[in-house]
């Protein structure tokens, strides 16, 4: 149906008609009540006349209304006239990206930057529960001042339009199995084969139009659609030619990651997507351009939680304050729409007194949450507010007098409210997840809070007694899967560091982890945890691989989730995904002593020197009597060819570890290379006296060897490590071994576990 200019439909006149397709008719219109002009969409019968269909849209037009996105087409009223549906948006004045492409060539950094900008707009869509499942250069338009606008969201589940050429929109209704819908072209595998889809095929899509915007070439597009969608199915993501791009390997294991063809194997969040454009991207941009200067921007809210104050009269109940601001952190990192910092750099200002600002500004946060913990006897007086960083103002505050029993209502009030005042939108999954907990024992929740208190204190007695508190925790309920995840973290991570066999360790650790599943087969810790068994304890590297990416699909705001995929990335010679991962660890952590403290160096091992170097820095600042940043800042700086420096780094890291053996390790090497064989010598006899006593790491034993020159000694202690399954096997090449004597039987021992 057409409708004439001068036609009038409601309260708006019809001015000419935009466009026409199989999404229907769009015209230029103007509104007689407000006096503007808006465009009108004017559905095809096929979807007018479909009761169901109509609803559907009406509905997903009520929630992009809600949305308010500056990239996504503003919908301003969904009505009918004389049984005439039709949607009102603001008019877009403009080309499509289409029409761009076709008429000339985008310059790479300004490829980057739309790219970004339509993962941002789809990061809030989906964020909305929308997703748009026909995402395609004609689905986005630009404005002349270099606006982006994605349109058209939904409309692809509600409308059928049969057709056979490369562009149009094929069949049917519904996103669940056995049905097909989308343009050829931009479909995602799962699409093809009629099988239920998420957000996740819209960043399938934005991986074909960014290849598209870089090489003026769609990636998959072939004869026809029968090929098309064979091309799709089977071929691998195409290599962007590396002439034409500035910094192409980046951009192309971006792309690459986005075209899997297993939607788990994607980004699984567009914001990490847009994130990753922009990272990658930067170098693209060009100087002073609008990429330049948003490369490393995540434009989502950005909050830190800082530890509560004890108030009660008990200076012992301070773990259970800890435990409170480190629950509301819990629940706020299942929101996609929030970047939400870590518990330990969060936590690294406590006891410091400084003003919000400082810390906001410290820890690249816009927003701070801040409260206080009275705790009398079954009574809790709790207090939170959410503060400002820019100007110190308060935007939130609430107190709760409450029961005891009540703590983890009070803890769900607060971070519903927190994004509630943030206008954040939350999926239902997402606050499902934020409230998710099983019922529990509360004097098993109140031991499970004492031993994460511990378990972060580190502290030479505080993993003994993190796993005090786990245990008793565990036997005051047998179902508190959390309990069972920390304590098998416990048993396993002083493999990595201390004299602890492995084979005992991942004896412990295992059948924990295992029953934690059992019990909650959502928790992403416990899914990253296994990752971490069977990759370092077990070798098993493509185990490994699936149980890390479902951690990081269930908990993609977890930091040492995205840090085990940055190990995981290198040890398989993924060096983009692991510089990528590297980072998102150090925007969601960037303080940790442990966690980011080795994402800093890995970065630094594959190439950014410079970037890691300074993380690692600001990291030892903040943790002065901690001993592994100092451990890290030496390999690095021996890395970096400054051995003086890295032995007075490996010195500090000895004295404040207690002379830990991983310690001496690097030492030892540092020793021997600046010419001091007596005091390298006397490190070697140690550790082969401790070797003597109980188990030590082999893998430190070996580097010790090697740089004495003691060739086959070393290369039995490899051995011997690829035998017992040394977690710190894998990551001989991110270690001073680089400065060592090597031996091709080294590198076939790491070939032979994967490595």
């Amino acid at each position: 149906m057409s409708l004439a200019a001068g036609t009038r439909v409601g309260a708006y006149e019809i001015l000419g008609l935009l466009g026409a397709g199989g999404m229907g008719e769009v015209y230029r219109a103007r509104d007689t009540r407000l006096a503007r002009e808006v465009a009108i969409k004017v559905l095809p019968d096929q979807v007018a006349l479909d009761r169901d269909r109509l609803a559907r849209f009406e509905r997903e037009a009520r929630a992009l209304a809600a949305l308010a996105h500056p990239n996504i087409l503003t919908i301003y009223a969904f009505e009918t006239d004389a049984g005439l549906p039709y949607a009102v948006t603001e008019l877009v004045e403009g080309e499509s990206l289409r029409a761009r492409l076709c008429r000339e060539p985008l310059v790479a950094g300004d490829a980057v930057e739309i790219a970004a900008t339509i993962a941002g707009a789809l990061s809030a869509a989906h964020a909305r529960g929308i997703v748009h499942r026909d995402l395609k250069p004609e689905n986005v338009l630009l404005t002349p001042d270099g606006r982006v606008k994605v349109v058209d969201f939904g409309l692809a589940a509600i409308t059928s339009v049969a057709g056979g050429g490369a562009q149009t929109t094929t069949t049917n209704l519904e996103t669940q199995p056995g049905t097909v819908l989308g343009t050829p072209g931009y479909m995602s595998p799962e699409q093809v084969r009629g099988e239920a889809t998420d957000h996740r095929t819209d960043i399938f899509a934005l991986g074909c139009i960014t290849y598209e915007l870089l090489t003026g070439q769609p990636a998959f597009v072939r004869r026809s659609v029968a090929d098309t969608l064979s091309a799709i199915l089977r071929d691998p993501a195409p290599d962007l030619p590396v002439a034409a791009i500035p910094h192409p390997r980046e951009l192309q294991h971006v792309i690459a990651r986005c075209l899997e063809k297993q939607p788990d194997r994607r980004f699984q969040s567009a914001s990490d997507l847009a994130f990753a454009l922009r990272e990658h991207g930067a170098t693209s941009a060009r100087p002073g351009g609008a990429a330049g200067e948003a490369a490393h921007s995540d434009r989502r809210p950005s909050i830190a939680v800082l530890p509560f104050a004890n108030l009660s009269a008990d200076p012992e109940q301070e773990y259970f304050c800890d435990g409170m601001a480190e629950e509301i952190i819990n629940a706020l990192v299942h929101v996609d729409g929030l970047r939400v910092l870590a518990r330990t750099s969060s936590f690294a200002f406590k006891g410091r007194h400084e003003d919000v600002r400082e810390i906001g500004r410290r820890l690249d946060v816009g927003l701070i949450i801040e409260g206080s913990v009275r705790r009398s006897g079954d009574r809790l007086r709790i207090t939170a507010q959410l503060v400002g960083v820019g100007d110190g103002s308060h935007l939130w505050s609430e107190k709760y007098d409450r029961p005891g029993t009540d703590v983890f209502a009070v803890q769900d009030e607060i971070a519903l409210a927190v994004v509630e005042n943030l206008k954040v939108c939350v999926l239902a999954g997402e606050r499902a997840a934020m409230t998710r907990r099983p019922a529990m024992n509360l004097r098993a929740y109140d031991a499970y809070l004492k031993g994460l208190f511990h378990w972060n204190r580190l502290a030479p007695d505080a993993f003994p007694m993190s796993c005090e508190s786990f245990e008793e925790a565990i036997r005051l309920d047998a179902q508190f899967a959390p309990a069972y995840v920390f304590l098998a973290q416990a048993h396993a991570s002083p493999a990595f560091w201390a004299d602890v066999e492995p084979a005992l360790a991942l004896d412990k650790a295992l059948p924990l982890v295992e029953q934690a599943l059992a019990l909650d087969p959502q928790c992403a810790e416990a899914h990253t945890a296994r990752g971490i068994l069977a990759g370092y304890f077990e070798y098993r590297w493509d185990l490994a691989e699936e149980c890390l990416r479902t951690g990081l699909r269930l908990g993609p705001g977890l930091a040492f989730v995205h840090l085990h995929q940055m190990g995981l990335s290198f040890i398989r010679q993924r060096t983009a995904d692991a510089i990528l991962e590297g980072r998102i660890t150090l925007r969601l952590d960037p303080l940790s002593p442990t966690t980011s403290a080795w994402a800093a160096l890995w970065l630094a091992c594959v190439g950014m020197y410079d970037e890691g170097r300074q993380h690692l820095e600001a990291i030892a600042a903040t943790n002065p009597t901690y001993w592994m940043p100092r451990w890290n800042m030496a390999i690095l700086l021996a890395l970096g060819g400054k051995l003086q420096e890295a032995r007075a780094e490996a010195e500090a890291a000895v004295t404040l570890s207690g002379a830990a053996s991983q310690a001496l390790a690097v030492l030892g090497p540092l020793v021997y290379l600046s010419g001091d064989t007596v005091r390298g010598d006397a490190i070697h006899d140690e550790m082969r006296q401790r070797a003597n006593l109980r188990y030590v790491s082999p893998t430190a034993l070996a580097l010790v060897d090697l740089a004495r020159g003691d060739i086959e000694a070393g290369v039995a202690n490899v051995l011997r490590a690829s035998e017992v399954h040394d977690p710190s096997l894998p990551f001989w090449r991110l270690n001073v071994s680089r400065l060592l004597p090597s031996d091709p039987r080294i590198d076939d021992a790491l070939k032979a576990i994967g490595v």
